[in-house]
């Protein structure tokens, strides 16, 4: 079947089995305004971007935008018009540019979950982790995405209608050899192994996690030395950063999933009627929207920050920081282990990594 008979089909199935445009439109403006306003507080607080993990926050964040400012408007405009209203080559350049895009972000949350690994795991190895580094990792994520999905350009597969015609993706169904190779190797190494480092980094960072908690919960009442007092401090602040990239992550393997399962099973000749497809197709579309969400929820600086950033009051943000910033801590001994007699100390909670 060519392409266009493909689309002729895809146009008349449309009609039995209509998009809507609610699933789309509303995920779309969520994403745009969140992920603006993610890239916008780092544009305008530079010291949340002098972080590397916080840089790779911001290269997500503007892979989330791309994805809602390039796939969202087409997708919502043909599910108003029951068609697909952009051609074959407006298919291949969203199908091209939101696979890159997603690809992208997919591989930025693996690499977040390596870096939380070694900060956590390996903090020897934590000085490694800086910006210049981040810098060349982000750019291999960008030609690594660009290596998987440049291919069906030039002929390696082919991107095409999704079954209820109003996206675009890869050509899951192709039956040649070099199809059928390309996208076993797509969920190889863009869903399966993303999940496997995923999976094994985080299944070592919640075992640190929970001894360091264990640490936490004993120190409280417990007099401490400075030394003591500085390692809670930290552990506190990873903790919390922890289940801020965690909630991310298993996010978006959930998200991902019902999509991949559906790819498995095109890919294996298993008919999958066009009205189960589009609900997990759109599931995946809608987590670019998820994170801006998730900063919002888990963290109290994120929320500060945008506070500052939309009433234009920087007083809110300096009476917050006083309110959130400070611990205090009961000690009796200095930093060479002599006693001093017990006391309370207040000292400036670490300011957190990510966001």
């Amino acid at each position: 079947m060519t392409t266009r008979e493909r689309y002729n089909c895809y146009d008349r199935q449309l009609y039995s089995h209509p998009c809507r445009p609610a699933f789309v439109h509303i995920p779309g403006i969520i994403a745009t305004i969140g992920n603006s306003i993610v890239i916008h507080v780092m544009y305008k607080f530079k010291k949340m971007r002098n972080n590397p993990q916080n840089f790779l926050i911001l290269n997500l964040s503007m892979a989330d935008l791309g994805i809602s400012v390039v796939g969202y408007p087409l997708t919502t405009a043909s599910c108003f018009a029951n068609r697909f209203l952009f051609g074959e080559i407006g298919c291949v350049i969203q199908g091209f540019l939101t696979f890159t895009l997603a690809l992208c972000a997919m591989k930025t949350m693996t690499c977040l979950s390596v870096y939380r690994y070694i900060t956590i795991c390996r903090p020897h190895l934590k000085w490694r982790l800086n910006m210049e580094l981040t810098k060349k990792v982000i750019i291999f994520l960008w030609c690594y995405a660009l290596f998987w999905t440049s291919p069906p350009l030039v002929g390696f597969s082919s991107y095409v209608f999704e079954p209820f015609g109003t996206s675009c993706s890869v050509n899951w169904t192709l039956k040649s050899c070099p199809g059928i190779f390309y996208t076993h190797c797509l969920i190889i190494f863009c869903y399966i192994t993303n999940i496997a480092i995923i999976g094994f980094c985080y299944q070592r960072v919640v075992a640190k996690t929970g001894e360091l908690t264990r640490k936490i919960n004993a120190s409280r009442g417990v007099p401490l030395n400075i030394n003591e007092a500085l390692e809670v401090r930290w552990m506190t602040k990873e903790s919390k950063v922890t289940l801020i990239s965690m909630s991310m992550v298993v996010s978006f393997a959930i998200i991902w999933f019902p999509y991949a399962l559906l790819s498995l099973l095109v890919i294996y000749g298993v008919k999958v009627p066009v009205e189960f497809t589009t609900l997990p197709t759109m599931f995946c579309k809608s987590s670019c929207m998820l994170n801006p969400i998730i900063y919002s929820v888990f963290n109290s600086e994120f929320r500060m920050y945008v506070t500052r950033m939309l009433t234009r009051k920087r007083q809110v943000g300096v009476e917050m920081t006083r309110r959130q910033t400070l611990r205090k801590f009961s000690m009796d001994k200095t930093h060479e282990g002599i006693y001093i007699g017990k006391g309370a100390v207040t000292m400036l909670r670490d300011r957190n990594l990510l966001f």
